[in-house]
């Protein structure tokens, strides 16, 4: 286990270096064509400001976090942040209306302001616009944006916790999904103005031929999953766990680090995503395996190979 983490440590080292050189090479895209790139989306989409845009310089943990290419323009006054603008393609790849939300709290009372966001919870009726209203100012918003095409029908949802109408767009190659490719879009629930934009495209077009049966992909997970538990833990607590799902997807074998190092010539593959979680009303009850998460193996559908693995589970 000490090794692991050794090798992990030395990895993280190696990927501040690397993010060190890259942001003293500068980046491909100017200050100003970046604060235009923008400002060009944010006027489409009407978010209301009286503020100069700069941009922002990142430290090293926002780099590791948000990534290499990612260019932060904020409002040079108060620091908040309006977009990312992405060094490789000059897209936004993130769009953010900071003081809308601001703005619909103080309107409705400082009652709200005080309880955001739990206040949602209590949701007065008529506080918040309906279903087909919510599609419509979202899919205008889509409009102004320009989605890409290989996007499948978007799913809307009310996040009652955070009082916003969602719309993602998952993105799609030869009827698979991507594993984490997505374009999305919220709105203020309580008068439908926009809130943010997002746009995930890290995976490319890959072969989908699948060699790989379910049932063997799963038997390869599970050996895989059964391995991080220490010697007579899984026999103690195997009854607890369960596979939640099983699916293709095309993924990237090493996102995390891709992000980090911008040369990592990382492609993507077709792989059978397996979910293991613990059971239904065995949380409280596990002792010496705490579940903190669902865990994920992805197995390549062509060799059987474990592209990844994310075990959450603490022994």
């Amino acid at each position: 286990m000490a090794r692991k983490y050794l090798i992990v440590a030395g990895l993280t080292v190696i990927a501040i270096i690397v993010v060190l050189g890259y942001s003293l090479c500068g980046h491909n895209v100017s200050d100003n064509e970046a604060i235009g790139i923008a400002k060009s989306l944010s006027d489409r989409l009407n978010i209301k400001h009286n503020h100069q845009l700069s941009v922002k310089s990142k430290s090293i943990m926002e780099t590791l976090f948000i990534g290499t290419d990612a260019i932060p323009v904020v409002f040079t006054d108060n620091n908040k942040l309006l977009a990312f603008v992405s060094d490789k393609n000059k897209q936004v790849s993130q769009l953010s209306n900071p003081e809308a939300m601001d703005r619909v709290l103080s309107e409705l009372g400082p009652e709200y302001r005080k309880t955001w966001p739990s206040f949602w919870k209590q949701e007065k009726p008529g506080l918040f616009i309906d279903e087909n209203s919510a599609k419509q100012i979202l899919l205008e918003h889509a409009s102004k944006i320009g989605l890409p095409r290989d996007v499948e029908h978007p799913e809307f949802r009310l996040d009652k916790d955070y009082g916003l109408w969602i719309a993602t767009w998952k993105r799609k190659y030869n009827r698979y999904l991507f594993d984490k490719d997505y374009v999305s879009i919220s709105i203020i629930a309580v008068n439908g103005e926009f809130n943010s934009y997002s746009k995930s495209y890290n995976g490319e077009p890959c072969s989908t031929e699948v060699k790989i049966e379910k049932k063997e992909a799963i038997g390869t997970a599970f050996k895989k999953f059964i391995n991080y538990f220490p010697k007579g833990k899984w026999e103690k607590n195997k009854e607890k766990f369960e596979i939640v799902s099983s699916e293709l997807r095309i993924v990237k074998p090493d996102e995390y680090w891709r992000r980090l190092i911008p040369f990592n010539s990382s492609k993507s593959r077709l792989a059978w995503v397996v979910v293991f979680d613990v059971k239904k009303g065995q949380e409280a009850e596990t002792i010496g395996v705490l579940n903190k998460d669902k865990s994920v193996i992805k197995v390549d559908a062509a060799s059987n190979k474990i592209l990844s693995s994310e075990i959450n589970i603490v022994p």
